[in-house]
């Protein structure tokens, strides 16, 4: 088992050194006015600074359609996130607390930005990954108040929200290890406290580690 183990690590790292280098190669050929240091999330704080001023540019365009500005909190921890080089972003907020209406802003500014790679032949997601399915579905209420605001093309089907124009979509996808085989772009988890742990049928952690591989090949995913 400790042979095991070991080969596993090692594994990993080799994957994430071959991730940081795809990264770093990808740098390199962007615009040199947009080159800088590249983080282990693959972006840049050229990228970093461009993707902060579209969501605010976003976000004023939601206050003026009727929608309240993203607070200062969530505004300040927004940055600190997408600037630490972290691909994971834990959140503990209590109830009312803004956290749906706020990372639905971030998705859909993320999707409008478009600084991720095309898939051929797939069509790249962010899949919103739930225990309580009625509730992600939710989710779909505040995009689509969203879009309406911004302007944008979609197409709702089923457990599919289709946004044609920029080539992905939002997908409602249980929290089951059987979360695979998709391009994603990011994950949303909703309420991940809430998830069964230990012995259970699909414990949080092994859920996490069966999806996030599907954000290997986007860049900046």
């Amino acid at each position: 088992t400790s042979v095991h183990l070991r080969a596993v690590r090692k594994l990993l790292s080799t994957l994430e050194q071959q991730r940081v280098a795809r990264a770093i190669e990808e740098a390199e050929h962007e615009d040199p006015k947009r080159r800088s240091h590249v983080l282990a999330s693959g972006w840049t704080d050229a990228l970093a600074t461009e993707f902060l001023a579209f969501y605010d540019e976003q976000d004023e365009r939601l206050v003026q359609a009727g929608f309240h500005r993203t607070s200062r909190w969530w505004r300040s921890e927004l940055e600190r996130f997408i600037r630490s080089g972290r691909r994971r972003w834990l959140l503990r907020v209590g109830r009312q607390g803004g956290k749906s209406s706020t990372l639905t802003r971030v998705y859909v500014a993320f999707a409008r930005w478009k600084h991720w790679a095309p898939s051929m032949g797939t069509l790249p997601e962010i899949p919103l990954l739930s225990q309580v399915m009625g509730k992600a579905k939710d989710r779909f209420i505040t995009i689509t108040a969203i879009l309406d605001a911004l302007g944008e093309s979609y197409e709702k089907r089923g457990d599919l929200f289709e946004m044609k124009d920029l080539g992905m979509c939002f997908r409602v996808t249980p929290a089951s290890t059987n979360a695979v085989g998709m391009t994603a772009i990011g994950l949303f988890c909703d309420e991940v406290s809430r998830w069964p742990s230990g012995q259970a049928a699909n414990p949080a952690k092994l859920v996490l580690k069966s999806a996030e591989p599907s954000m290997i090949t986007p860049p900046r995913a």
